[in-house]
């Protein structure tokens, strides 16, 4: 099929040594370069959490680390979010922040894009997110939670990490593709799990039978199966997402290409079922820890008097919003948040050079003692209108990003999320299944190293 004309403006057109390796030096900050080569990969791998704290601990909320093969400079605190994350200047590129990790799979993704071209793909995008269709997507999203957690069988010890992520991937599949996965469902999570095994992959070759090379196989056959439903969604009025990124053009009749579709798609796809997995397991997982929450929100749910829930429902549940806010400041599903340094500045007082890798820790920014009481704990009243510690500093809690690249799917994954939550709660009532404290796994997306065995049991509805 001929592709429509390609969508301006064009991706920026860095310098070929700005798409290789960062350079800055940065022996000027405190902090160490670890091993040789892997320098604090191992460590950062292992236990991101003590790793964070530990380094602060040390060298204060600054400082320079060596993580998968980079050096770069590290900031804990929210003023330099707020500099990084609002990039006045624009001289923090996102593209080349991710591009040493995701490059290879979601390459075309919007955190892969950046200024202008950024904010064209973002407009053609911002179609699909808009009231309207999220409303449309609601209805869809109804009947498959209800049927998947109805399956769920009461009074028996279940891992709720992949049962949860297996059903948001279906309706991820079921809205933003408007179809059901059907026979290939089984070889799409399998690819997407392989996506996103990939970007953590240690070895950073496409060894047969490594991390890295699966990740470029699935991604392959994700490109295949998405082209080929692309020509009957170009001319169709469907309200799914994947059908709105086919037709949608901005006011010149810019339109997206066939590859740009399927880049965006395969990214959206990702985000929109990993990084609610992570937010609904951390709630799922405090609510089991804190059955006085968990009642009252099962209280909140059925107050509402429905079987399910509209557009103006959501409101109405402002205990599950603190909830559903305070599991994302505790884990946020991206902890860290990488950009690349176009020219030399200054962040938060400290210089630093040109072509320099940044990280934001906001794992620890939204545990920062400045700005939290008690930040260690599940606390979700820290949230309401009497407290609102979030309002201390607007970057203190970022688990969706910041500035021009705040998730696009912000919306959608609140609503998600606590549609998920209004149906668990009205037909279960769960706990820990008697276990002690697991080490949580954070890379790719944090979530217990256990997958969350939790005991279901009916209630009354």
């Amino acid at each position: 099929m001929t592709q429509e004309a390609p969508a301006r403006p064009r991706p920026t057109p860095y310098p070929a040594h700005l798409l290789t390796t960062p350079t800055g030096d940065l022996r000027h900050l405190p902090g160490h370069d670890g091993l040789p080569l892997v320098g604090s990969t191992v460590e950062y791998f292992a236990d991101q959490e003590a790793w964070s704290v530990n380094q602060n601990r040390r060298y204060g909320r600054v400082w320079r680390s060596n993580i998968l093969f980079n050096v770069g400079a590290v900031f804990q605190g929210a003023d330099a979010a707020e500099t990084i994350l609002l990039d006045r200047d624009k001289n923090f590129s996102s593209l080349l922040g991710w591009s040493q990790n995701l490059a290879s799979f979601f390459s075309g993704g919007l955190m892969l894009r950046d200024f202008d071209d950024h904010r064209f793909h973002r407009r053609l995008l911002q179609s699909a997110f808009k009231r309207p269709a999220v409303e449309g997507y609601l209805a869809q999203m109804h009947p498959l939670i209800t049927g998947a957690v109805a399956s769920w069988p009461a009074g028996a010890t279940l891992r709720f990490y992949p049962r949860i992520k297996r059903l948001l991937l279906d309706q991820a599949a079921a809205v933003f593709l408007g179809m059901p996965l059907g026979a290939d469902s089984d070889r799409v999570r399998e690819a997407f799990t392989a996506l996103t095994l990939g970007t953590v992959a240690v070895v950073p070759f496409a060894v047969p039978g490594l991390a890295k090379w699966k990740a470029l196989r699935s991604r392959e056959y994700l490109v295949r199966y998405l082209r080929g439903l692309i020509p009957a969604r170009r001319g169709s009025d469907g309200g799914d997402m994947f059908s709105h990124l086919c037709r949608e053009a901005d006011e010149e009749g810019g339109r997206l290409t066939d590859d740009e579709v399927v880049d965006h798609m395969i990214f959206l796809l990702m985000a929109a079922h990993d990084t609610t997995t992570s937010a609904l397991t951390t709630l799922v997982e405090a609510l089991g820890r804190h059955p006085a929450w968990q009642d009252r929100l099962r209280d909140e749910a059925r107050g509402l008097g429905v079987e399910q829930l509209s557009w103006g429902d959501f409101d109405r549940l402002p205990l599950a919003d603190q909830c559903l806010r305070e599991a994302l400041r505790l884990y946020p599903p991206v902890p860290t948040l990488p950009r690349r340094t176009l020219r030399a500045c200054e962040i938060d007082g400290v210089a630093i050079p040109a072509n320099t890798a940044v990280w934001l820790d906001n794992y620890f920014i939204q545990r920062d003692p400045a700005h939290w009481t008690r930040p260690d704990d599940f606390d979700p009243e820290r949230f309401s209108e009497g407290r609102a510690e979030h309002k201390r500093h607007r970057f203190s809690w970022i688990p969706f990003g910041g500035g021009a690249h705040t998730c696009i799917g912000m919306q959608f994954a609140t609503m998600q999320a606590k549609l998920v939550m209004f149906h668990l709660l009205r037909r279960y009532r769960w706990r820990l299944d008697g276990r002690g404290e697991t080490r949580r796994q954070m890379i790719p997306f944090p979530k217990p190293g256990d997958d969350l065995p939790l005991v279901f049991e009916g209630v009354d509805r």
